[in-house]
C-alpha cells in the first residue's frame, strides 16, 4: 500500500496508475546474460549491437528532472502513457478539509508510476483555474540490493527483505547512465555477485548534473521479482558514522619520507629516504619506472615557499634526497 497524505483537496482526488509494461521479452540462458528482462519492471532489448536503457531507470530520472524543474502544471505522463495508464480515484472519507493518510494499493510486485491531480490545490497555488499534478515512483519488491563499488573489484549482494537470506541465482546487472552495460551475471549461493574492475566516477561517462545521471545503476531479478539500487543512493549508511574506514582519496599509490632527523639548526643538511608502492588487494607491489614521480616537493606551510628536488628511484622503489 502506498500512503498518501491529503488535506484541503477535493473529497475524492483522481489520480492515474502506470505500471510499466512486461514486453515479451525472456531471459537469455545460452550466454547467462540478461538479454531481455521479463516482468512488469524492466525490458531491455538488444538494437544494432547497443543495448537500450531500461525504462525504469529512465522512469527514475525523468521523476528527478520533473521535480527539479517542472513546475507542476503538466502531467508527468506523455500522451501516449496516458492512454495506459490506469484511472482511479482516491476517496478521502473524513471530507475535504480533514487532515488524513490514504492508502493506494498496489497489489502486484512491480515498478509503478502514481500522479495524482488536484484542480483545487492548482487554483489555490497557481492562481488561476488549472489542476496541479504530484508524481511518485513506487517499486513493490521483496528483495533487496546492495552494491560496494571498490577500487580494483566491487561487489552486489542481494538478499530477501522478508527473511532477510541471500538470494540466489539473481541476475546482476550494472549500467552507467547512458544504459550502457558495464557487466552482467548472477549471484552464488551466498546472493553475492564479484564483479571485475569497473571504471571509477571520472572514468565514467556524464549525463547531467543530477545523481542518477551519474554514477551507476544495478539491477537485480529473479524470476518473479527485480530490484535495484543506485551508487549515489548512501544517505544514512556513510562509513563514517558507523566508525568505519573511508577508501583513500589518493589512489592506490602510498609514498612516505623517513628523515634522519626532524629537529634541525639553520643550516643543517637534512638527509631523506622516500619510500614508493602501489596498494593492491593483495598487499603491496612495486610500480612501473614510467608511474614514477620525477621530483619531490618541499613546501613551507607558513609561506608556501617550494623547493623542488628531481628523484632516482632503485628497483626496490626508494630513492634518497638531500
Amino acid at each position: 500500500v502506498l500512503p498518501v497524505t491529503l488535506r484541503n483537496i477535493e473529497p475524492e482526488v483522481m489520480a492515474r496508475l502506470l505500471k510499466i509494461d512486461e514486453g515479451k521479452g525472456i531471459v537469455g540462458k545460452t550466454r547467462g546474460m540478461i538479454e531481455s528482462l521479463k516482468g512488469q519492471i524492466l525490458k531491455v532489448e538488444a538494437q544494432k549491437g547497443v543495448q537500450k536503457a531500461d525504462e525504469v531507470f529512465s522512469w527514475l530520472k525523468k521523476m528527478a528532472g520533473y521535480y527539479e524543474y517542472s513546475d507542476r502544471e503538466k502531467s508527468v505522463f506523455s500522451t501516449q502513457e496516458m492512454l495506459l495508464a490506469k484511472k482511479i480515484s482516491i476517496p478521502k472519507p473524513n471530507g475535504a478539509k480533514a487532515f488524513e493518510v490514504v492508502g493506494i494499493p498496489l497489489k502486484e510486485p512491480g515498478f509503478y508510476v502514481i500522479e495524482l491531480e488536484s484542480p483545487i490545490l492548482g487554483s489555490s497555488l497557481f492562481g488561476a483555474s488549472k489542476p496541479m499534478f504530484v508524481p511518485t515512483a513506487v517499486l513493490v519488491t521483496n528483495l533487496s540490493v546492495h552494491f560496494k563499488w571498490g577500487r580494483e573489484s566491487s561487489l552486489v549482494w542481494v538478499t530477501a527483505l522478508d527473511s532477510g537470506k541471500p538470494v540466489r541465482d539473481s541476475l546482476v546487472a550494472v549500467r552507467d547512465c547512458k544504459g550502457n552495460v558495464l557487466w552482467d551475471g548472477k549471484t552464488d549461493a551466498n546472493g553475492i555477485a564479484r564483479l571485475m574492475k569497473l571504471p571509477s566516477m571520472t572514468g565514467l561517462p556524464r549525463c547531467s548534473h543530477h545523481s542518477l545521471d551519474n554514477g551507476l545503476f544495478i539491477t537485480a531479478q529473479t524470476t518473479d521479482d527485480m530490484a535495484f539500487v543506485h551508487s549515489s543512493w548512501n544517505d544514512g549508511i556513510e562509513s563514517w558514522r558507523f566508525q568505519l574506514p573511508e577508501g583513500s582519496y589518493q589512489g592506490p599509490v602510498i609514498t612516505h619520507t623517513i628523515f634522519d632527523r626532524n629537529l634541525l639548526r639553520a643550516g643543517e643538511t637534512v638527509h631523506m629516504k622516500h619510500i614508493i608502492r602501489k596498494h593492491t588487494m593483495t598487499g603491496f607491489s612495486f610500480m612501473n619506472e614510467t608511474e614514477l614521480p620525477k621530483a619531490v616537493l618541499i613546501r613551507h606551510w607558513g609561506s608556501n615557499q617550494r623547493y623542488e628536488f628531481p628523484l632516482k628511484w632503485d628497483e626496490s622503489g626508494i630513492a634518497e634526497t638531500e
